[in-house]
């Protein structure tokens, strides 16, 4: 891990070979491995002592999953909320995750998002310029950019509900 170089290459992805691998050195502390189960029987096998961790990209991808699951389970609350505020902003521990996830899924699916706001003006919302362009980048590479030229009814509504005078009752 130190290193960052891979320390040697395995003929195959059995737990056996794992575990003759690890048994063969004597002293290892610690197992960098991804979340293959013929990995962790190998490594409980050949070094029983040895702390297992996972990998920098699968504690990401972990993380990137585990964001997709509680924003797909709020959904619904986040569209309403959302939708009611008109504008948030993301500092960049904000948009971090949510550019990790939107690298993930630009490998296995589409995403779609809607914006009441031009490319440029999103850094209102992305307060850091350097990630507000990369995930400008993200979303644009290889994408379909559909603009309607219309302006957005929710927007205008919520906009005129907040600039109304409250109603006393």
């Amino acid at each position: 891990m130190e290193t960052r170089k891979p320390v040697d290459l395995l003929p195959d992805r059995e737990a056996g070979t794992v575990a003759v691998w690890l048994a063969e050195r004597p002293g290892i502390e610690v197992v960098c491995r991804d979340r293959a189960p013929f990995f962790a029987e190998g490594a409980s096998t050949g070094a029983p002592t040895a702390v297992q961790v996972a990998d920098r990209f699968h504690l990401w991808r972990n993380l990137g999953e585990a964001v997709e699951r509680c924003v797909s389970h709020h959904r619904p609350c986040l569209r309403a909320s959302l939708t009611e505020s008109a504008h948030m902003e993301l500092d960049r521990h904000g948009a971090e995750p949510l550019f990790q996830v939107l690298t993930e899924r630009e490998k296995k699916n589409s995403v779609a998002i809607a914006s009441n706001e031009s490319f440029g003006g999103w850094t209102k919302t992305f307060t850091d310029p350097r990630l507000c362009a990369a995930i400008v980048d993200r979303l644009t590479f290889n994408g379909t950019i559909i603009e309607t030229g219309t302006d957005s009814y929710r927007l205008a509504s919520t906009r005129a509900r907040a600039e109304a005078p409250a109603k006393v009752g």
